[in-house]
């Protein structure tokens, strides 16, 4: 059970051919920073989503009971069994990792702009109090943000207000 940041960014370099209807060619070198991801295998989301060297985390399936607060541009994915090498190798259906307020917290997730919650079950959130705490018992966006959620499902939150 632990929390690995992510390794410092690398830089690749790829060649780049690219042509047109007319014949016309030109080829490139780019450089690509690719992004080491930082793992959560039962311990704190919160300390990840934390750490500045961690903008891209994944978490491994499990019941991760309170709340998190994203920050701006934090991609947050679910549904890893702890043995991928790439995101795309997860299945957030049969890992399922829940984010379970146990009905002690406000907001289970509170988001931020350009962030993403994806794969995830967020439970048991019970905004049952006054002035932000009565709104967005599984997620809570204070303003408008630019949140992308998906594949996640929000079950047994309660807002006071409708």
């Amino acid at each position: 059970m632990a929390f690995t940041a992510g390794a410092a960014p690398e830089t690749c370099s790829v060649n780049v051919a690219l042509s047109d209807d007319y014949g016309l060619s030109i080829t490139r070198t780019v450089s690509i920073e690719l992004i080491q991801p930082c793992i959560v295998n039962g311990t704190s989301i919160q300390a990840a989503i934390d750490d500045p060297a961690c903008s891209e985390i994944w978490v491994v399936q499990g019941n991760y009971i309170g709340s998190i607060t994203l920050n701006n541009g934090t991609a947050l994915y679910g549904g890893f069994d702890g043995t991928e090498t790439v995101r795309e190798d997860r299945d957030w259906v049969n890992n399922p990792t829940v984010i379970d307020g146990a009905n002690s917290v406000f907001h289970v997730v509170v988001g931020a702009d350009n962030s993403i919650l994806d794969g995830f079950t967020i439970q048991n959130g019970n905004a049952d109090d006054k002035g932000d705490n009565d709104d967005g018992g599984g997620m809570f966006n204070k303003n408008p943000v630019n949140v992308l959620v998906a594949n996640s499902t929000f079950t047994g939150n309660y807002a006071k207000k409708k």
